[in-house]
C-alpha cells in the first residue's frame, strides 16, 4: 500500500520537479528574468498552494473524552485552472544576449544616416555596448507553465531610439522567440494525492498526519520530502448538553522540500461540523467548514545569460504565494464497513474537488 500511496502522491510533485529539473524546460527556465518566471509558474503555484490545504476534514471528531478511531488511506484532490490562466504579459526589465543584440543592430536602418563606413561602424559597436551592458524595458508575453506547447514566450522591445555623437538613431521594435512553451497544455485540474493518518480520540481531540521521506521517484527530480499535520478539536466535550452535530477547530500545516530548487509552506485553520446517519457501519456523514488557508512556495533556478563577455549564471530565487484566502468547504461521506469513501467541494478563488478512499476503524 505505501509503494501504491507514493506512487500517487508524486504526480504532482513529478510534475514541479520537471520545471526545475527536466533538462528542456530547466533551459526553457533560464532564459527568464524573476518577473517572467513568476508569471510563468504562478498557476502551478496556486494551484499547488489550494491542493495541499484539501483533504484533511471529513469529519469533526467526536465529542467524547476517550476513544480509538483509526483513519488510514489516501487523499485525492485537484485544483480548477482558470482558462485566463494559461497565458500571461508582464513589462519586465531584461538584458539581451549577445545574439539578441546583434538582431537589434540589424534591424537599424543604418543607410538613411549617410554615416561613413568607419562612422557606421562605431555606431553599431557603440550601440552593441549598450545593449549589453544594461537592461531595458520589454513586454514579455506567452504561454504559461500550463499554456499550449505550440507557443512560445516572446520578449518584444517597443521601438525606441539612442543618441550617438547628437544624431538620434532609431531602432525599431523587435520580438525574439524564447523557445519557453507550456508544459502542462490542458491540464484543467491540476492533480495532486498523498497518504493520509487520522488518529483519535482523546479529550475531543484527533491528529492527522501525511508523510512521505527522503524518496527518489525519477532521477530527474531528485531527492522529495514531505510532511503536514493537523488538528482538530471539538470544543463539545466540555458541554454537558451536547450539541446534535460534531463540531471541531481545525489547523493544518504542511512543508514540502524537492532538491534545492523548491520548497513550500500550506497552513489553513477554521471551524467545521459534520452530522453521521444511520448506525457505527453503515452510515452517511455529510460535513461542512469555513476556514483561512494561505501557501507559500519558494522557487529557485539559474538564470543563464550569454554575452560577448562570456556566459553568466546568477540564481534566481522568489516566492510565489497563493492567491487563496477563505475557503468554504462542502462533502460527503459514506462509510461501509470499515471502507470509507467521501467526495468534497472547496470553493475559493481557485476551487479544488477532493476526494478519498480509506480504511476506519
Amino acid at each position: 500500500m505505501y509503494r501504491t500511496t507514493t506512487k500517487y502522491t508524486f504526480i504532482l510533485l513529478f510534475l514541479f520537479s520537471t520545471i526545475s529539473e527536466g533538462q528542456n524546460i530547466n533551459e526553457s527556465l533560464q532564459q527568464l528574468t524573476e518577473t517572467a518566471a513568476r508569471e510563468y509558474l504562478k498557476p502551478v503555484g496556486n494551484g499547488f498552494g489550494a491542493n495541499l490545504n484539501t483533504g484533511w476534514v471529513t469529519r469533526s471528531p467526536k465529542a467524547e473524552l476517550y476513544g480509538l478511531d483509526i483513519q488510514i488511506g489516501i487523499v485525492v484532490m485537484g485544483a480548477f485552472m482558470p482558462s485566463d490562466s494559461k497565458s500571461f504579459s508582464v513589462t519586465g526589465n531584461v538584458q539581451f544576449t549577445a545574439s539578441q543584440a546583434e538582431e537589434i543592430i540589424n534591424s537599424v536602418d543604418w543607410a538613411q544616416y549617410n554615416m561613413t563606413p568607419e562612422e557606421e561602424q562605431n555606431a553599431q559597436n557603440n550601440l552593441r555596448v549598450l545593449l549589453l551592458q544594461n537592461v531595458f524595458p520589454a513586454q514579455i508575453t506567452g504561454p504559461t507553465v500550463i499554456g499550449s506547447k505550440k507557443d512560445q514566450v516572446r520578449i518584444i522591445l517597443q521601438q525606441s531610439q539612442y543618441n550617438y555623437q547628437g544624431q538620434q538613431i532609431y531602432i525599431p521594435q523587435t520580438e525574439f522567440s524564447t523557445n519557453v512553451k507550456g508544459v502542462l497544455e490542458d491540464y484543467n485540474i491540476l492533480p495532486f494525492a498523498a497518504p493520509q493518518l487520522t488518529v483519535g480520540t482523546l479529550f475531543g481531540t484527533q491528529l492527522t498526519l501525511r508523510w512521505v521521506p527522503n524518496v527518489t521517484f525519477d532521477p530527474s527530480v531528485g531527492k522529495v520530502n514531505y510532511f503536514g499535520f493537523g488538528i482538530q478539536h471539538n470544543p463539545l466535550v466540555w458541554l454537558m448538553s451536547p450539541l446534535p452535530v460534531d463540531l471541531s477547530l481545525g489547523f493544518f500545516w504542511q512543508h514540502l522540500t524537492s532538491g534545492d530548487y523548491l520548497e513550500s509552506t500550506a497552513t489553513e485553520f477554521g471551524i467545521y461540523a459534520s452530522k453521521t446517519f444511520g448506525p457505527t457501519y453503515t452510515n452517511v456523514t455529510p460535513y461542512v467548514g469555513l476556514s483561512y488557508q494561505n501557501s507559500t512556495s519558494t522557487v529557485s533556478y539559474d538564470l543563464i545569460q550569454t554575452t560577448n563577455f562570456g556566459t553568466t549564471s546568477n540564481r534566481i530565487s522568489f516566492d510565489m504565494k497563493g492567491e487563496n484566502s477563505s475557503k468554504f468547504l462542502i462533502g460527503l461521506a459514506f462509510r461501509l464497513g470499515v471502507l470509507n469513501l467521501n467526495i468534497d467541494y472547496n470553493v475559493a478563488k481557485f476551487s479544488t474537488l477532493g476526494g478519498g478512499i480509506s480504511f476506519l476503524f
